[in-house]
């Protein structure tokens, strides 16, 4: 035996439970969804915010890599500038060494002819000397005058001979 009552109110309670189930995950999928949108939105921050630090840091990189050459481009100017001054004055130094050396040797040169020339005047005037006592007959004083001549001689070899050894270049000795 069958009796049919009204099912109406034996569904109202799954039913109010299935729409209050649904608003709920209508409502979490949508808290979800706009979670998911806020760290999206803080994620594309972060990448433009990180991508304009990047573009900063390239173009501070850039500025300094510019200032580096050109400093290595002054600094190279710069040595080349100063290996010619310094190029200049080793040729200058050479040129001054070299005057020095003229200047020493014109004072030597002098000084030697003054010392050759002494003897070499009197010589002279020995020779005439001699020659008017041999046509005398003076031969003792003749005699005495070749003698002084020989001294004479003798000094200007002296003379020649410390030149010589002072112009030869002599061993370094270690110290």
């Amino acid at each position: 035996v069958f009796s049919f009552e009204p099912i109406g109110p034996a569904l109202a309670a799954p039913r109010l439970f299935g729409a209050m189930t649904g608003g709920s995950m209508t409502a979490l999928a949508l808290g979800a969804a706009a979670l998911l949108m806020l760290r999206l939105a803080a994620n594309a921050r972060k990448a433009r915010e990180i991508a304009a630090n990047r573009a900063g840091l390239e173009r501070a990189v850039l500025e300094r890599t510019r200032e580096l050459q050109d400093s290595y481009v002054r600094l190279t100017e710069e040595t080349a500038r100063r290996e010619r001054a310094q190029e200049l004055l080793r040729v200058m130094q050479d040129e001054i060494a070299q005057l020095n050396r003229l200047a020493i040797l014109g004072q030597l040169s002098a000084k030697f002819a003054h010392e050759v020339n002494q003897p070499l005047a009197a010589m002279r005037n020995y020779v005439d000397n001699s020659m008017k006592l041999l046509a005398a007959g003076d031969k003792e004083l003749v005699s005495q005058n070749l003698e002084t001549m020989s001294g004479l001689i003798m000094r200007v070899a002296r003379i020649t001979a410390e030149l010589r050894a002072f112009s030869r270049k002599r061993p370094s000795v270690p110290t």
